[in-house]
């Protein structure tokens, strides 16, 4: 069975333990696995690079993880939109 489609995992991470007990950090999955992982540092980053993922996982045929962290879940901001992909 032939699957078409890209595949992004979100990742929850909490670097010094602001919401939680235990302080995470899943980069080292990503090397570990030798998959591309993105990184956003604002909202606009998180829209964007949710795309992005789709793009490089599709392309390369390989899952992407994105990692968030708590700073980043928890804040808000104004972004652009884009038009939907088909």
């Amino acid at each position: 069975m032939e699957i078409i489609g890209g595949m992004v995992v979100i990742l929850g991470d909490d670097p010094g333990a602001h919401s939680s007990q235990n302080e995470q950090d899943n980069r080292f999955y990503a090397k570990f696995a030798m998959i591309p992982m993105l990184e956003p540092s604002d909202s606009q980053e998180s829209k964007d690079f949710i795309r992005l993922g789709m793009e490089i996982s599709e392309e390369f045929d390989t899952p992407v993880l994105f990692r968030m962290v708590t700073r980043i879940s928890h804040s808000k901001g104004v972004v652009e939109t884009a038009e939907p992909v088909e």
